[in-house]
């Protein structure tokens, strides 16, 4: 610049000119800037978050501002200016009359202004560093939560960053903050610098938007409080507050306070109520968006402090579905808090995609029910030639059977549910269910059953109710044959034979007599003779073990008669069974209504397996049974078609390696009911179940064979449910399971305690090497929080969910009301972030650092150690459709980790998963993994029942997940249960909802005395003994009760009641040879007759043991006969010939008046018997 065009400077401050100049430009700048903060907080509701949000785009507002002033002060837009100039004078014709002759003209004018007004940006910019100092500090304050202290008054909704971070709208929000805040921080700094401090390149799950919003808008008029148990807790016992807002729409927004009495009772955030002391507090629940005249709720809650240990007798079968439930409860999160529930992802049920030519009942899922597309659906178009060569089965239903087809239909032999639900198909139970008239819900009917001809009622009839319990341990159900109309199909071989052959009633007993047999050995038997289960049958324990060597049904049928309680009434058409542990009239229904218990004809099972390799007549139940039923037998050339009998809807057609086809079956009675909303069922005219080998690698390879229109529903695949989540056909529907990451958390020594050391373990020899982080709670918590399952879940079209159940599951079965919506399970999970779906990064990072640094303190690892972690997945594609994800949370929270910093290393080693899922369950089952893929379902009406699975000592066959002893109380690890002011271990207080219990003193820390009552004889062999002038031996058996039993109030007796005495009776085997055969005779000898008299330590006028041991004398016939045996045997034995006999004898243990039965063996030989 020339000098001669440079201003003087002066040395006067000129005031006036420095206000007009820049005074009023900060000012203006600011009174904008301010204006905006003061509209967006108030829009924003007055949050801390929004006071924040609004404070950094104010000062982002000024400072763009003095940006702009200073790069126009620059001449930076000078061209853009002179040409508008010229362009305007050109417009209105005045370009004569233009002051500049160009640019250089245009801009030599401005400077000599600019010069004068130079620092003009710095008012802006002056404006701006207000408000980035107030985001700053109110940054800091949200940060440390100083602001609770600073405030006496509640102003902010949210109240702390904990609870802002917890709810889902604030996570998602978050997450948009911390990347504007970004871009602005990179707009500021420039990019080199944002460049350099870029990380890694590894990639990192990238969060969807959250499906499910955050709280409504809007203000609540009222709210509710209620408990999850009762309002008396004990020290260091739990309840939780739960509050739900009854404004329609609108969402509340709860806080929790002890008012009064705080020396006594504590509450967290989420309403969690522990007890502290002996004495009463007070919680005042206040609602952050409540109107404004909404007033707080008070609970008083009474802690009784310290609660001893559960000792001696327990029985809560009788209790109500609501005391049910607060055990339930309580047996759940004890579970969850010990990892025995494993770490939940999502449900099996999500987004759907039906085909246009499906017609559905019903658009909306009924929980328990479904859609009922087979049942009450139809196919209303044909598919074209390209999608069903075969025109037969044009209009078929086509779905999807899965990768491969093991073409394996026999369920009672298999453990999985594939098989289960291609026996559904063929096969039926007693009872079923069907969808309302209004179509909102289901409703119970009989299928197999009939109504009682004389009541009218189809439900099982009780006859031994216990009127003050309402519970009975025998049901008489009236059976549907073939002179109901009920018959047999089959499009196979057989035939001539069985197609349109009526069913037997004995035909009904013959799946029991299969299952129960030993030695045929199907891998459901284990249900059948669970001492705990409430629909074991009296006996039939005691008859799979007599059947231990023999497999012939035949020849075991008088054994099975008379040990277990089934018993048929031809003439009525009837049976009777007898349960172990007495139960009410609707659990007697669903016991009876598996499928499992579909008849079969004893005859067709003989005759199938003929032709197998190393088949004889002896065995050829085992033959037909376990080797060729509903299943290729490669030996005598049979398929499933050939050796599967329908008494269903539907009969199988054909099968093989990529398809299976059933056809409607004409023969079923249902179809020409009177009833119409039964005979209108099951319309459509047959299912395709099409397997797509392709799909072990391909994981949408069912989708596109789906959009084809090769079949007509598919769940919908994580990279397609963004295009068809919204699109007509589409229908969300819920689990009845969920998929979980199953867990090993046990110590080295707790795995040795349950699985044995080296050598001597049911593994065969193989030992596993426990991780200690794995044992470690903080560790495994980490592990559950870092995983954001709402986004892992609906980019998948599944459900996302941390519990243990999925909705079917219900607690109240009578009245399908569902467990996941109760107070109970709530507070369960309330402590594992239930509003962010158990989403917390922040915590899991926190989890991880204290999980390690405890370890290494314990000498476990050095500080810069590491550890691999093996994760076991069930598919082959299971690996590329969840792990990988999954692992990259886990990696992407421990990664912010102190620990990582400092050099330690967490490797997650993942298996490639198996084409036979069951190969990765058996590794599960035997404890040799850290973290392992799959999910168990079964038992939906009888949730409490089906948590037997979490018992460590596996009773069921079908545990998981390993942790903890769950048979035994120690404080030192707070392994209990608080419940009716007692504590119990978990295996006592399920044992004594189910069946009742005795649990142990301290002796025990607490276990379930499990045999209260053994068996054996008294003496050296048996007395001579006449009645009616015909010679006995008399045989003396005790009944002697455990030490710590004995002590007890129990009842303990051989007959149910003397007035029904003949009811129950002792059986005996003979076991003889004839000739050098050996031979066995069965029969049973009833109380009440003269061949049982009751010995020392039994009241005759009761049958109760009143000592430590009762004695019961049996007399056995010296000539045992027809006439000697009332009829059971025909066979002529003589007593001396005899080698050993097996008696069975039962006893009632009575707790609070219900009686279970237990029938113990005992085996006399013949030193013991002569």
């Amino acid at each position: 610049m020339n000098k001669e065009n440079k201003k003087k400077k002066t040395s006067n401050f000129d005031f006036k000119s420095f206000y007009e100049i820049y005074i009023t430009r900060f000012l203006l700048v600011f009174a904008i800037s301010s204006i905006f903060f003061i509209v967006y907080f108030e829009m924003k509701e007055e949050t801390i978050i929004a006071a924040l949000d609004g404070l950094f785009y104010a000062f982002v507002i000024s400072f763009v501002t003095g940006a702009f002033s200073w790069i126009t002060n620059l001449g930076f837009f000078d061209i853009f200016a002179y040409n508008a100039i010229r362009l305007k004078e050109y417009w209105f014709k005045n370009i004569e009359k233009s002051h500049f002759y160009g640019t250089y003209d245009y801009t030599k004018s401005k400077k000599d202004k600019r010069e004068a007004q130079k620092f003009i940006p710095l008012s802006y910019i002056a404006s701006s560093f207000i408000f980035l100092i107030g985001t700053i500090v109110v940054y800091i304050i949200y940060k440390t939560c100083i602001w609770q202290k600073l405030f006496s008054i509640y102003y902010f909704k949210w109240f702390t960053r904990k609870e802002y971070l917890e709810s889902k709208k604030g996570r998602i929000n978050m997450k948009k903050r911390k990347f504007i805040y970004a871009v602005s921080a990179l707009l500021l700094l420039g990019a080199p610098l944002a460049l350099a401090s870029c990380g890694g390149n590894t990639p990192t799950p990238q969060p969807t938007p959250n499906p499910n919003p955050g709280p409504s808008e809007g203000k609540v008029k009222d709210f509710s409080v209620s408990l999850s148990s009762e309002k008396a807790i004990y020290t260091g016992e739990q309840v939780t507050i739960v509050a739900t807002s009854l404004t329609e729409g609108v969402t509340g927004e709860f806080i929790f306070d002890v008012t009064s009495g705080s020396e006594f009772i504590s509450v967290n955030d989420n309403g969690v109520v522990t007890g502290l002391a002996k004495g009463k507090g007070v919680v005042t629940v206040k609602c952050r968006n409540g109107a404004d005249d909404l007033k707080d709720k008070t609970v008083e809650i009474e802690c009784l402090g310290q609660p001893e240990n559960a000792v001696g007798p327990y029985n809560y079968v009788a209790s109500s579905y609501e005391e049910k439930l607060q055990i339930l409860g309580k047996l759940e999160k004890y579970a969850v808090d010990k990892h025995l529930t494993g770490i939940t992802l999502f449900q099996n049920g999500g987004y759907v995609a039906y085909s246009s030519r499906v017609k559905l009942p019903t658009t909306k899922y009924i929980t328990g029910y479904g859609l009922g597309v087979l049942s009450e659906g139809s196919i209303t178009t044909p598919l074209t030639a390209d999608q069903e060569s075969n025109s037969s089965w044009q209009m078929y239903y086509h779905g999807y059977g899965g990768a491969s087809n093991k073409q394996k239909f026999n369920y009672l032999d298999d453990t999985g549910s594939e098989s289960a639900d291609l026996y559904g198909y063929v096969s039926s139970g007693y009872y079923s269910t069907k969808m309302n008239s209004t179509k909102d819900g289901y409703e119970w009917y009989p299928v197999l059953a009939k109504a009682n001809p004389v009541t009218g009622d189809f439900r099982p009839q009780a006859l031994n109710k216990n009127e003050a319990t309402g519970l009975a341990t025998k049901y008489k159900v009236y059976l549907r044959t073939g002179k109901d109309g009920l018959k047999y199909n089959t499009l196979g071989k057989y035939k001539d034979k069985y197609a349109g052959r009526g069913v037997e009633l004995e035909d009904y007993v013959t799946p029991y007599r299969l299952l129960l047999n030993q030695k045929v050995g199907l891998a459901r038997s284990a249900d059948m003779i669970s001492d705990s289960s409430n629909s074991t049958l009296k006996g039939a324990k005691a008859y799979y073990s007599q059947t231990k060597d023999n497999s012939n049904i035949e020849e075991t049928k008088d054994v099975f008669d008379k040990l277990v309680g089934i018993k048929t009434n031809e003439e009525e058409g009837s049976i009777t069974f007898t349960f172990n542990t007495p139960v009410n009239q609707f659990s007697a229904m669903t016991n009876l209504s598996g499928s499992l218990y579909s008849p079969i004809p004893a005859e067709f099972i003989k005759e199938i397996g003929k032709g197998s390799k190393g088949w004889t007549e002896k065995d050829a139940y085992y033959y037909g049974m376990k080797r060729t039923y509903g299943t290729v037998n490669s030996d005598n050339g049979s398929k499933p078609v050939d050796n599967l009998l329908s008494v269903a809807p539907y009969v199988l057609e054909t099968s093989d390696n990529t398809y299976n086809v059933y056809k409607r079956n004409p023969l079923w009675y249902e179809f020409s009911s009177s009833d119409e909303s039964i005979k209108n069922r099951y319309s459509i005219e047959g299912i395709k179940l099409v397997y797509i080998q392709g799909a072990a690698s391909d994981k949408n390879a069912a989708f596109k064979a789906y959009q084809k229109g090769g079949i007509d529903a598919c769940a919908i695949p994580k990279d397609y449910i963004a295009e068809y989540q919204n699109k007509e056909g589409t229908t969300k529907t819920e689990g009845d399971s969920t998929f979980k990451l199953n867990l090993n958390t046990c110590t080295q020594e707790e795995w040795e305690a349950i699985f044995g050391t080296k050598g001597t373990n049911p593994n065969g020899g193989q030992t596993w090497k426990c991780k200690p982080l794995m044992s470690n709670d903080n560790f495994i918590n980490a592990l559950s929080f870092s995983i954001d399952r709402e986004t892992f879940a609906s980019t998948r079209g599944n459900i996302a969910s941390q519990s243990y159940f999925a909705p079917a599951y219900l607690w109240d079965p009578e009245n399908g009301k569902s467990y996941d919506e109760t107070a109970e399970h709530k507070a369960a999970i309330a402590n594992y972030s239930p509003e962010t779906t158990g989403y917390n990064e922040e915590l899991a990072v926190q989890l991880f650092d204290k999980a390690i640094t405890e370890e290494v303190n314990a000498g476990k690892y050095q500080k810069n150690g590491s550890e691999t972690i093996y994760m076991k997945w069930m598919n082959t594609t299971d690996k590329d459709d969840f792990g990988n994800e999954i692992v990259q949370y886990f990696n992407k929270a421990f990664e912010k980790t102190n620990a990582f910093k400092n050099g330690f290393k967490l490797t997650f080693e993942q298996d490639e998963g198996n084409t036979d899922y069951q190969q990765v369950y058996n590794k599960m089952k035997a404890g040799t993994f850290d973290i392992g893929f799959g999910s168990i379902s079964g038992m939906q009406t009888d949730p409490l029942g089906f948590l037997e699975v979490m018992k460590s000592n596996n009773s069921t066959g079908f545990t998981l997940n390993y942790g903890c002893d769950t048979s035994v109380v120690d404080e030192s690890d707070n392994n209990y249960i608080l419940f009716d002011g007692k504590k119990w271990s978990f295996d006592s207080l399920w044992t004594a909802a189910n069946k009742g219990a005795i649990v142990g003193g301290a002796s025990t820390k607490g276990k379930v005395i499990e045999k209260p009552v053994t068996l054996k004889q008294s003496g050296s062999g048996s007395a001579n003994a006449e009645v009616d002038g015909v010679k006995y031996r008399k045989l003396a058996i005790q009944l002697v009760k455990d030490t710590e039993a004995a002590a007890t109030e129990t009842k303990f007796k051989v007959i149910a009641s003397k007035e029904k005495e003949s009811d129950d009776y002792i059986t005996v085997n003979i076991n003889y040879n004839e000739g050098t055969t050996p031979k066995v005779a069965v029969y049973n000898i009833a109380y009440g007759s003269n061949f049982i008299q009751y010995g020392k330590g039994v009241d005759k006028s009761t049958g109760e043991i009143t000592g430590d041991y009762g004695t019961v004398y049996i007399l056995i016939p010296e000539t045992i006969n027809s006439a000697t045996t009332d009829g059971q045997i025909n066979e002529t034995i003589l007593y001396k010939n005899i080698k050993s006999m097996s008696v069975y004898v039962s006893y009632y243990m009575e707790i609070n008046n219900v009686p279970t039965s237990t029938t113990l063996d005992l085996t006399l030989n013949d030193n013991t018997i002569k």
